[in-house]
């Protein structure tokens, strides 16, 4: 009895930490390694150095508290699916380009966190398991989208950074070095970055939590047809 509670508790924590998880997508906070330094250069570059970020530490939490489940279904899973091999595959052409790779270091660090994301999506099929978890997962997509728009259109606006590091906003500003921008007869205008490493990653993100909301309103309308389809007063109507 005891046993099966501490499960239960367990997978009750599992579930909060991915639904944290999908939300904190977009908030790329990262922490480096103390004293840190770029695998490439004596100097610290950010892209190049030991991080991890505010979502790969909730999913490493996350692998933890479903090790168990991990270690047992992982080699029946892709062994069951075919199209798994795909995946599979590309793991292993993964590790043969670490022997070439001139940076072997940094290629390792940027092959974890593939590994990390990777993960976190195998544990994702496990965790949900039916159509309410699916819409759950979509609304926070959604939700943090929303966030993430309201802040790219103040950056925007303000053509600076907000003072958002704690969620993992980039320091941002005209003369700034390295900062996007754009070209324009008014001058330099920097792009918006949300609280993403970069506004590129920020529109692939936005674009599809786009996607996500027309399906959502799409279900809704469809299920708001059929309950007014359904109703008793559209049944006397008929009458």
């Amino acid at each position: 009895m005891f046993k099966s509670i501490a499960i239960l508790r367990e997978t009750s924590l599992a579930n909060l930490l991915f639904y944290c998880t999908v939300f904190l997508i977009p908030f790329q906070k990262r922490f480096f390694l103390f004293n840190s330094f770029s695998f490439d250069t004596e100097y610290f570059i950010e892209y190049n150095s030991f991080y991890l970020s505010l979502p790969e530490i909730t999913i490493l939490i996350l692998i933890f508290l479903q090790r168990k489940f991990i270690l047992n279904n992982l080699i029946k899973l892709l062994s069951r699916d075919k199209s798994n091999l795909v995946l599979i595959l590309f793991i292993v052409l993964i590790s043969f380009n670490l022997f070439n790779s001139i940076n072997l270091a940094l290629s390792i660090h940027k092959t974890f966190h593939f590994l990390i994301w990777i993960s976190f999506v195998f544990l994702g099929i496990h965790l949900i398991s039916n159509f309410k978890k699916i819409f759950l997962v979509i609304k926070l997509i959604i939700v943090a989208s929303f966030f993430q728009s309201l802040i790219a259109i103040f950056q925007f606006l303000f053509q600076r950074s907000l003072g958002l590091k704690f969620l993992g906003e980039s320091i941002l500003g005209v003369n700034i070095l390295g900062v996007a921008k754009i070209d324009s007869s008014f001058g330099k205008i920097i792009r918006a970055y949300g609280t993403e490493p970069h506004p590129n990653i920020l529109g692939g993100f936005l674009m599809t939590s786009i996607i996500f909301l027309i399906f959502y309103l799409a279900y809704l309308s469809k299920k708001s047809r059929t309950i007014s389809n359904c109703s008793t007063w559209n049944n006397l109507k008929l009458f």
